[in-house]
């Protein structure tokens, strides 16, 4: 795992671009990725807002395939309910 801090004590640098740009380069290289938005103004996060809303994938909201276990596939096909995920 690799992590990379953007940080500077000036604002207005581009630290959250870069941030934006090197989680999507690492989202098109099928890594996963995630931003951590320390800044008050929340503007990584209102991006990954709307480009999920453009259908596009957003650093960090990766959904994961859930097992289900065997037993519990067995008793639902019985009873007729939906298995358990674990």
């Amino acid at each position: 795992m690799n992590v990379v801090a953007v940080a500077a004590q000036k604002g207005g640098v581009g630290k959250s671009t870069l941030a934006q740009c090197l989680a999507i380069e690492g989202l098109k290289e099928g890594r996963r990725t995630a931003i951590i938005d320390m800044d008050p103004q929340q503007s990584v996060a209102k991006w990954g807002v709307r480009r999920a809303a453009k259908g596009h994938p957003r650093p960090g909201r990766r959904r994961r395939r859930r097992k289900v276990c065997e037993s519990n596939r067995r008793r639902a096909n019985r009873t007729g309910r939906r298995a358990h995920h674990y």
